[in-house]
Parts: structure tokens; sequence; C-alpha cells
């Protein structure tokens, strides 16, 4: 995960990366009022590894909407592809709920996103199409959170 910085003689060492999330969700959560950190350095699909592991999702349950930050300590547009990618998979899971994502670099903070479901939608089917090998039941579970999309295909519009 990138080198390591130790806190003091007493405590573990902790990556650079870990570090910049430590300080974001700090910020994070005292700058934006009724905002919860909702999960933290989580596999985007349970349990498939292969899909990708994002760094930090907010939820501020009075405005129903998510809000995802990567965190890196290196290249802003690789990171910024990165939230957004994460950002596609909290849309279908939660299409109709606002989801915005950013990426921090460091101490930079890029602007504030939205995500579209149409666009979650291109983003999570191009990442799969590129993996190879994906056992029956991955790619069951990936077939039920499509299937959900049909619950609320209110908010759906066909590409």
């Amino acid at each position: 995960m990138g080198r390591k910085k130790k806190i003091d003689a007493q405590s573990e060492e902790i990556s650079a990366e870990e570090l910049i999330q430590l300080t974001v969700i700090d910020k994070f959560i005292k700058e934006n009022t009724g905002w919860e950190l909702q999960d933290r350095e989580y596999d985007v699909v349970p349990m498939m590894k292969g899909l990708g592991k994002g760094d930090l999702v907010f939820f501020n349950k009075q405005l129903e909407s998510f809000h995802v930050i990567e965190c890196k300590n290196h290249s802003t547009k690789e990171t910024l592809e990165q939230a957004e990618y994460y950002a596609s998979w909290v849309k279908i899971k939660y299409p109709s709920k606002r989801v915005t994502y950013q990426c921090v670099v460091v101490s930079e903070w890029s602007i504030i996103y939205d995500m579209d479901l149409n666009k979650s939608v291109v983003n999570t089917l191009t990442k799969i199409h590129t993996l190879k090998g994906l056992t029956k039941n991955e790619l069951a579970t990936v077939a039920q959170i499509y299937s959900s999309l049909y619950l609320h295909r209110n908010v759906f519009s066909i590409l």
C-alpha cells in the first residue's frame, strides 16, 4: 500500500494513504453536519475483491445522500477516476439516493461531482466486461445488484 509512517514509539506504523484517510474523515465530519462515515476500505461488491476496494463512503440520513472519497498520495487523475468508479457502485446499489464523489491527493481536495445512474451502469459494466474468470457465484451476485434496478426503474432511463 505504499510507504509506512511511524506515529510514535507505542503505536504501529500506518501507510501514508491511511494517514490521509484519517485526516479526511476528521475534516469531512467536522465540516459537514449530519454526515457519518458509513464504510472505510470496503469491497465495492462484498466478497468480490476483483471489482475494487473503495476508501471512504459517508452517508447523510436527512439528505438521503452518499458521498464517496478516494484518497491517495499520488496521481490526481487516476484517483478521481477511481472515486468515480466507486461512486458508480454506490449509485447502482442505491439508485434513488443522491451520490456525489471527489478525491483527495495528499491534502488537495478535488471539486465534488454528481453520479447519475446511466453513467454508473456504463462504468460498472465496463469494468465487469474487462474481467476474466468470475465465478458463477460472483456473477450471480452482480446479477442480483443489477436486477434490483428494476425495482427502481422509474429513476433509470435507457441509454
